[in-house]
């Protein structure tokens, strides 16, 4: 991250985070807060709503926010009120992407992780093209290997669908993952290593450059038919339990990472589904 990045504070306790980290807009009102997001949504990195509103449920905005477009890829983070399953339970099936406990030695890192991928998902919807009047993108073939191409490929599929910017996010994830952990080989547990370390871009350039990895590609066939767009995206890696990943449960949330499979089935897809061993996907978007 080059700048310091810029989180909106609802009603979160004071020493929650260490504020000199980054810069600040804080708020007891949840009603203000959801009008200022409305207004400048590209201001902030990540909004982080706490236990102290003073007009709003917490809930009931994390509700509000994904109801809204312009705002459904900012990283919405609750502070731990109670900590028990039932409010983290609560927490994720209302939409939230993280949660925080105040006494966690992980806060730095989980608002790290979330900067750190709103940003990407900022820089691939900047990447979305513009349409010329009168043309659309029925049908292509695209193979990948680095993440900035996955980013591209994603943007100009996202071109023709009917919210641009959210496909454009939902498709990168989906492509990165087939290029991270399919062809790289890049597991859970290494991932989580590399971002404690600030090590995972830097491992992702030596992998692709290493000879066995050199040739592999993720393939992406975009077709536009009647009423559906279908996205068929595959890997050459050897597959994994995509199970585990398809819901965001009690045991992942403290996570620094892992959420790329729900946030691309919430954001995009009417249907998605994962073909064989797990190195296949095919992603349906209603157009009727």
């Amino acid at each position: 991250m080059n700048k310091t990045p810029t989180l909106l504070l609802l009603g979160v306790s004071p020493e929650l985070l260490d504020e000199s980290l980054y810069n600040t807009v804080t708020s007891k009102s949840g009603v203000d807060g959801f009008k200022m997001l409305l207004k400048e949504p590209a201001s902030y990195e990540a909004v982080v709503i706490g236990p102290h509103l003073k007009d709003v449920q917490p809930l009931y905005l994390v509700h509000k926010i994904n109801c809204c477009s312009s705002l459904r890829i900012l990283p919405i983070i609750i502070e731990a009120n109670q900590g028990s399953s039932e409010e983290i339970t609560a927490c994720i099936q209302s939409g939230a992407h993280y949660y925080l406990d105040k006494d966690s030695e992980l806060v730095d890192q989980i608002l790290i992780s979330a900067v750190r991928d709103h940003i990407r998902y900022q820089e691939t919807a900047a990447k979305i093209p513009p349409l010329p009047t009168g043309s659309s993108l029925v049908e292509a073939t695209f193979k990948i290997q680095t993440l900035s191409e996955a980013q591209s490929a994603a943007a100009i599929m996202a071109q023709t669908c009917p919210n641009p910017r959210l496909a454009a996010v939902a498709l990168a994830e989906l492509l990165i993952n087939g290029i991270e952990h399919g062809n790289l080989g890049i597991s859970f547990e290494d991932k989580t290593r590399l971002y404690k370390n600030k090590k995972w871009l830097e491992e992702i350039e030596r992998r692709l450059l290493l000879p066995t990895n050199r040739e592999k590609y993720v393939t992406a066939h975009f077709e536009k038919k009647e009423d559906t767009i279908v996205i068929k995206i595959r890997d050459q890696g050897k597959g994994f339990e995509w199970d585990k990943y398809e819901k965001l449960g009690v045991n992942r949330v403290y996570n620094t990472h892992g959420r790329g499979i729900v946030l691309a089935r919430n954001l995009a897809f009417q249907n998605m589904t994962y073909h064989g061993n797990g190195n296949e996907v095919e992603c349906i978007i209603q157009l009727i």
